[in-house]
C-alpha cells in the first residue's frame, strides 16, 4: 500500500504532561474538518500513532464521516486496537487491529536509548454504499494526542 507522508496532523490531548509543553499543546487543534476523499470509499487506510500511553480500550481519537445526504457517522480510534505510543520505551505493544509500518529512530529517540513506530490501521466506511463528502478528525481530549501522517483510500470492499 502507498501512502504520501509529507507532513502529520496532530491533535489535542487532554493536558500536557509539563507546565513549559502546556502552551505549545494548547495551540493545537482538536480537530481538523473538510479533509477530502473521493466520494466511493470503503476503507480508508491510516498512518499514525499516539504520543504517549494510554488506556488500552479508550478512544483517542474519532474520524467522521460526512455523506452527501446530510448525514454523518463516527468511527473510533482505539488505543490498543488501532494504533499504541510510537516510544517503545513507553509501550512496546503491538495493537490487535494493526501493523507495525515503520519502527526506526529519530535523534530524541537515540539520546534516550529507545526506538520510535508509526502504525498501519484500516477505518472501514460504516455507510459504503452512500456518497462521502468529506471526513474530519477528532481529539478525544485523553491522555495522550493522536497524530496521523497520511491517509489513503480502498474502493474495494474486500482489501485491508
Amino acid at each position: 500500500m502507498l501512502f504520501d507522508a509529507r507532513g502529520v496532523l496532530l491533535l489535542r490531548r487532554h493536558i500536557a504532561p509539563h507546565f513549559f509543553h502546556r502552551y505549545l499543546w494548547n495551540q493545537l487543534p482538536v480537530k481538523v474538518e473538510g479533509v477530502a476523499v473521493p466520494p466511493q470509499v470503503n476503507r480508508l487506510h491510516v498512518l499514525g500513532g499516539a504520543v504517549d500511553r494510554e488506556e488500552d480500550g479508550r478512544a483517542i481519537g474519532a474520524l467522521r464521516w460526512h455523506y452527501a445526504d446530510g448525514t454523518d457517522r463516527q468511527t473510533e480510534i482505539i488505543y490498543g486496537q488501532h494504533l499504541r505510543s510510537w516510544w517503545m520505551s513507553r509501550d512496546s505493544g503491538v495493537p490487535s487491529e494493526a501493523a507495525i509500518a515503520w519502527q526506526g529512530s529519530n535523534p530524541t529517540a537515540r539520546e534516550q536509548g529507545t526506538e520510535v513506530r508509526i502504525f498501519q490501521f484500516t477505518l472501514a466506511n460504516p455507510r459504503p454504499e452512500e456518497t462521502v463528502d468529506c471526513v474530519s478528525l477528532h481529539s478525544t481530549m485523553a491522555n495522550t494526542a493522536l497524530f496521523i501522517i497520511a491517509l489513503t483510500i480502498s474502493e474495494d470492499a474486500t482489501a485491508s
